[in-house]
């Protein structure tokens, strides 16, 4: 290293997991490796071959230095803004990168941590909404994930779990929360990210008709998002207020015909809530325009080549 520093290996400790923690094996003898099956720590998180160890073994200590920092203020009269201060400089940064890194802690934990921020305000006027930080927290993941200059290999962990749901357009749709852990496959972190994007993105204001299909059910349809197909108003034709045939979908959007399963299927996953608020909506955002005239047939559907006419506003 041009700094000079040097990794001192007196101190490296190798964690034993899965089936090698029943082992006392040892690898590398020549290179003196601390080996052990118990706990390890790097970067400021101790890691156990307990899932839930790690979260109360890291958060515990930061929650009692949370909480006596806020203790330490206890006697001193501030106003609202000094708390307010407090708070959010001194206090809360304790906890941030542990937050940040691993799982949300046990509602005891939050419950412990709102229980402290209320003493310091004396009767409590939520300078800080515990719930809101942890989403906000989670959310920033989301942020790294897709930056698209990123290089970072931990993407590819979670890429291989959410391509088949869309990868990227996941976090486009509005899921319940129960479909989004069992697409986080019982990794509790995934989990915690995706719900947490799901509290924050569900209040946001959309068009009633604007649902992409992965709001539906947990299926993908790759080729038909690449086709430009992939809102539930498409499939809808607003003059005769029903949905279009497979025959119109086709013609229209150049979808394959051997895909009548896939359409079935996707019609018949429609939410009848969904479907009524299509009929009601009098202004849709994505409606499909045909082109009149020499390019369309005289019922308005586009012509055999001529799908990529199509115009929406």
């Amino acid at each position: 290293m041009t700094s000079g520093l040097k990794l001192n290996k007196s101190k490296w400790t190798v964690l034993r997991v899965g089936k090698l923690k029943q082992r006392n094996v040892q690898y590398k003898k020549e290179i003196k490796f601390h080996w052990t099956s118990d706990e390890a720590t790097t970067l400021g998180i101790t890691f156990t071959n307990n899932e839930k160890d790690p979260v109360l073994k890291n958060i515990l200590p930061k929650l009692q230095n949370f909480k006596n920092c806020l203790k330490s203020w206890h006697h001193r009269k501030l106003t609202l803004i000094g708390k307010n201060t407090v708070l959010k400089t001194f206090a809360l940064p304790k906890l941030i990168y542990i937050l940040t890194v691993l799982p949300n802690p046990p509602n005891d934990v939050i419950n412990d941590i709102k229980s402290a921020i209320f003493n310091l305000e004396n009767g409590g006027i939520q300078l800080t909404n515990i719930d809101s930080f942890l989403n906000a927290i989670k959310c920033s993941w989301v942020k790294r994930y897709l930056d698209n200059t990123s290089t970072s290999k931990w993407e590819l962990f979670y890429q291989k779990i959410l391509k088949k749901y869309g990868d990227s357009i996941l976090f486009e749709c509005n899921m319940h929360n129960t479909i989004l852990h069992e697409i986080a496959n019982e990794i509790i972190f995934l989990s915690d990210v995706l719900s947490a994007w799901g509290d924050v993105t569900h209040n946001l204001p959309k068009p009633a008709v604007e649902r992409f299909y992965g709001t539906i059910r947990r299926f993908f349809y790759k080729d038909w998002f690449e086709r430009s197909n992939k809102y539930v108003d498409q499939l809808y034709d607003y003059r005769i207020k029903d949905l279009y045939s497979f025959d119109d979908i086709c013609y229209i959007y150049g979808i394959p015909s051997n895909n009548f399963l896939k359409y079935y299927t996707l019609i018949k996953s429609l939410p009848i809530h969904i479907k009524s608020e299509i009929n009601t909506d009098n202004t849709p955002c994505t409606q499909t325009t045909f082109f009149q005239g020499s390019s369309a047939n005289s019922d308005g559907r586009i012509k055999r080549g001529d799908q990529n006419n199509i115009t929406t506003y």
